[in-house]
């Protein structure tokens, strides 16, 4: 692991690259915390930029990431547009992309709503008129359409559920 040429265990080079961001990037006001390691190839970095904000309410302006994002379409191009165009120190850098990413989560919540009450006044629509074919082919479109709005719920609510079940144990 260790003995092979250019490759150093991944404590040495996250701890690397702890110090590149702490020299380059961070002021000195900013605290980086090497997480624990997980069971993935990825070595988290908490970086406590809250030093950094004077106003109150910045400070309580809290940001989760929700995995669910990963497989919306879009959220890929979203992250690396907003990376690139935000100039400014790392701390900033990340306060103004967890913004965009807020703002961007809510229009797809408003999204997501709008498409599950249009589909649901389809349905009631079509489940009012005399069943022939037209008709039966639509119903099940709209009924396929909101399963999969459901599904997409369901996958991220599940394996939280899973998780807070688990915890409780």
């Amino acid at each position: 692991m260790g003995g092979e040429k250019g490759i150093a265990p991944i404590g040495t080079r996250t701890h690397d690259l702890g110090e590149e961001i702490e020299c380059q990037y961070l002021p000195s006001r900013s605290l980086p915390d090497h997480l624990t390691h997980t069971i993935s190839d990825h070595y988290p970095i908490l970086v406590n930029t809250t030093l950094l904000q004077a106003n109150a309410h910045l400070r309580s302006s809290f940001f989760k990431f929700d995995a669910s994002w990963i497989l919306e379409e879009g959220f890929e191009t979203l992250i690396r547009s907003k990376w690139v165009s935000i100039n400014e120190e790392l701390p900033s850098k990340l306060f103004k992309l967890s913004n965009c990413i807020k703002s961007w989560s809510r229009d797809l919540k408003k999204s997501r709503t709008n498409r599950k009450n249009s589909l649901n006044a389809k349905l009631a629509e079509l489940s009012m008129q005399d069943p022939d074919g037209d008709n039966l082919a639509q119903l099940l479109d709209v009924k396929i359409a909101l399963n999969m709005e459901a599904d997409k719920d369901e996958i991220f609510l599940g394996t939280k559920s899973t998780c807070k079940l688990a915890q409780t144990w």
